[in-house]
C-alpha cells in the first residue's frame, strides 16, 4: 500500500495543471487585444472614439456598401438565438474565429482577421468563445454580406517576415498581442496584390468617414515615424485618444486598445521599437498629396521616394 500511495504521489507531483478557460480572459481578449466589438457591433460616430452605444456590444453591423452586392457585414456574434450565435455549438464558433469558416462550411470573408486569431492559444480561444456566450444576447437581425471568392493574391501576414532589431520576452508577447489586434491590416500599405513588402507599419492607408479622412500613421521607429514617442507618450495616447493635446483619429480604436493593461501596452511599445525603421512621412495635419512610395493619398505624401526594388 504505501509503495502504491508513493507511486501516485510520484505521478501526481508529476503532473502539471493546465490553465482552464475564463471568462475574464476572454472579456480581456475580445474587446481590448481582438477587439471584435470594433466591428462586430454598431457604434455612434457622433463622439470620440466611436463608443457603442448601451446594450450593443456584440450586435453586429452593415461596415460598408449597404443595399449594394458588395456590401460588407460584420454578423451578430451575440448570444441571441434569432439573429445572433446563441445555438451555435463551441466548436463552430472556433471553426470561425480561428479557421475563417462559416457554419456552413464557407470560407469567409478576410475581412474576418482569421489568419491572425490562429495564434491564439487553446486556452484564449475557448476564453473568447465563453466570453460571447455571456454577453446580453443582442436582437439584431442582419443581411447576408458579399461572398467571399479567393483571388490569386491569398491575405498574407505582413510581420511573419519581419528581421526584429530586438528580442525579448516582452517583445515577444508585444509580437503576439500586435498580431490578434491586426495592426498591420491599417499601418502597413496596400495595393491589389496585397501589402506592400518594405512598408510594413509604416503607415499612409487612407480611412475615410463622411467627410472625415485620415491615414494611419507610421508605427516604426523612424524619424518619419514614432522615433520621438517614450513610454508615457505612448501611454498616454493610447489611454486618452489624445497626443499632446490633439485628438487621435477614431478610426484608430484607441477606445478598445485602451483596456489593456499597462504591462500588454508596454510590450506592445517594446515591439514597435524593435521593428525596422521605414521612412514614410504620413502626417494627417498636412494636404494630402499622392505619395509615389506607397501610392495612397496622405499628408506629405509627395515628400516620400518610391520602393526600390
Amino acid at each position: 500500500m504505501l509503495v502504491l500511495l508513493l507511486a501516485a504521489g510520484i505521478v501526481f507531483l508529476g503532473t502539471e495543471a493546465r490553465p482552464a478557460p475564463s471568462r475574464d480572459q476572454g472579456r480581456y481578449l475580445v474587446e481590448a487585444v481582438a477587439i471584435c466589438f470594433e466591428c462586430h457591433s454598431e457604434r455612434d460616430f457622433s463622439k470620440p472614439g466611436w463608443p457603442i452605444p448601451e446594450g450593443r456590444a456584440g450586435g453586429g453591423r452593415i461596415l460598408w456598401g449597404e443595399g449594394s452586392p458588395d456590401q460588407a457585414v460584420a454578423p451578430n456574434i451575440s448570444p441571441d438565438k434569432a439573429t445572433g450565435i446563441g445555438d451555435w455549438s463551441d466548436d463552430e464558433i472556433l471553426r470561425a474565429v480561428r479557421d475563417g469558416l462559416g457554419r456552413d462550411g464557407r470560407q469567409l470573408d478576410p475581412d474576418m482577421p482569421s489568419r491572425y486569431f490562429r495564434a491564439m492559444s487553446e486556452v484564449e480561444l475557448r476564453s473568447v468563445v465563453l466570453y460571447l456566450r455571456s454577453i446580453p444576447p443582442v436582437r439584431h437581425g442582419l443581411p447576408y454580406g458579399k461572398k467571399y471568392r479567393p483571388g490569386p493574391h491569398p491575405p498574407a501576414v505582413a510581420m511573419e517576415g519581419l528581421r526584429l532589431t530586438a528580442s525579448s520576452p516582452l517583445i515577444e508577447r508585444g509580437a503576439h498581442l500586435v498580431r490578434l489586434g491586426g495592426c498591420e491590416t491599417c499601418h502597413t500599405p496596400r495595393n491589389e496584390r496585397g501589402f506592400l513588402p518594405g512598408l510594413e507599419f509604416a503607415g499612409g492607408t487612407l480611412f475615410r468617414h463622411g467627410v472625415a479622412a485620415a491615414a494611419s500613421s507610421n508605427l516604426t521607429p523612424d524619424p518619419t515615424g514614432i522615433a520621438c514617442y517614450d513610454w508615457p507618450r505612448f501611454l498616454l495616447a493610447i489611454r486618452t485618444g489624445r497626443d499632446r493635446g490633439r485628438p487621435l483619429a477614431s478610426a484608430m480604436p484607441w477606445y478598445f486598445y485602451r483596456g489593456q493593461s499597462d504591462d500588454d501596452l508596454r510590450a506592445v511599445f517594446s515591439y514597435l521599437q524593435a521593428l525596422p525603421p521605414v521612412r514614410h512621412a504620413v502626417d494627417n495635419t498636412a494636404e494630402p498629396t499622392e505619395c509615389p512610395r506607397c501610392g495612397h493619398l496622405h499628408g506629405r505624401g509627395m515628400e516620400n521616394k518610391p520602393l526600390t526594388p
